[in-house]
């Protein structure tokens, strides 16, 4: 896949996974929050074919709850 679509996911993971740490939440807890299986976040963290499938509202819902900036939103979802 494209480098920038990998950098893109390495960026959503990294945000995913401190506002894990920071809240105490658990991947299933989050995944319920979102409405995806928790198998289907996991996808959409670690697989470039997946991340680039992922459905927009869900990966902006997840920016949304770990209170991304403007400029990490815009990086993430390639704007």
């Amino acid at each position: 896949m494209d480098n920038k679509i990998a950098k893109r996911m390495d960026k959503f993971d990294s945000v995913v996974t401190e506002y894990l740490r920071s809240t105490g939440f658990t991947t299933e807890e989050l995944a319920m929050k979102l409405g995806i299986d928790k198998s289907t976040l996991w996808r959409y963290r670690k697989s470039e074919y997946y991340f680039a499938k992922a459905p927009f509202g869900v990966i902006t819902q997840a920016l949304h709850l770990a209170n991304c900036s403007n400029d990490v939103l815009r990086y993430i979802c390639g704007i």
